[in-house]
């Protein structure tokens, strides 16, 4: 009984240990993301713009983009390689964009938005996208049924603003812990699936084996009588 209690000791505080070592190892990721953001901030915002950043093509409706909040990104077809595409009514481009560098890209959908055109030349369509709080810039090229405008190559860039107030240590210092919280949710949330499709495989091999059984126990029942 005492070497099973020390046994079982010993694997709790083994777990805890492990644990302990997953949290900084969280910690330290977090850390890096940060710094890396901190440090490539200009690089990831070069070539980019804020309001109206390539004129007359695309700009920010109605606000700054900021990090963490929503904004409408409008596009003006009339004034790109798109504009002889003879769309059918009703019709969406659509808006492929991510941030930093293109991190977590989402497909969305860009809709005509007349209120925006000032005459003939214009035709502005309009997405609305939830700026990340931990972007810089966010980069997006546009596409109807295969046809690209990205740019010529060098896609879109949209620079970020830091949030009222913020200075860019004081930003990235605040970036960090909610880093933390999404690689440690993130890193709990796939322990969590793997722990659920291992018992799924135990509970399998479990069921498999008890139909081996079952039929071994009938053939003895057959021999028997």
């Amino acid at each position: 009984a005492a070497a099973a209690a020390a046994e079982a000791e010993a694997a709790v505080e083994a777990e805890r240990r492990r644990e302990e070592a997953l949290l900084q190892a969280d910690r330290d990721k977090a850390a890096g993301k940060a710094r890396e953001l901190r440090e490539g901030y200009d690089a990831l915002r070069a070539g980019g713009g804020d309001v109206d950043g390539k004129k007359g093509v695309w700009k920010v409706d109605g606000t700054v983009a900021m990090a963490g909040s929503t904004v409408t990104l409008a596009y003006n077809r009339k004034n790109t390689c798109l504009s002889n595409l003879q769309l059918p009514a009703g019709a969406a481009l659509t808006l492929r964009w991510g941030y930093n560098g293109w991190q977590s890209p989402v497909v969305v959908e860009l809709r005509r938005k007349k209120s925006l055109d000032s005459d003939e030349t214009e035709e502005w369509w309009a997405a609305d996208l939830a700026v990340p709080a931990a972007a810089a810039a966010v980069n997006f090229v546009v596409n109807w049924e295969g046809h690209y405008d990205n740019n010529d190559r060098a896609d879109y860039k949209l620079n970020v603003a830091l949030p009222k107030g913020r200075s860019l240590a004081s930003w990235v210092e605040g970036l960090e812990a909610e880093l933390f919280e999404e690689i440690h949710s993130t890193r709990l949330a796939a322990e969590a699936e793997a722990k659920a499709r291992e018992e799924e495989r135990r509970r399998k091999r479990a069921e498999a084996r008890e139909v081996v059984l079952a039929v071994e126990r009938r053939k003895v029942r057959h021999v028997l009588y």
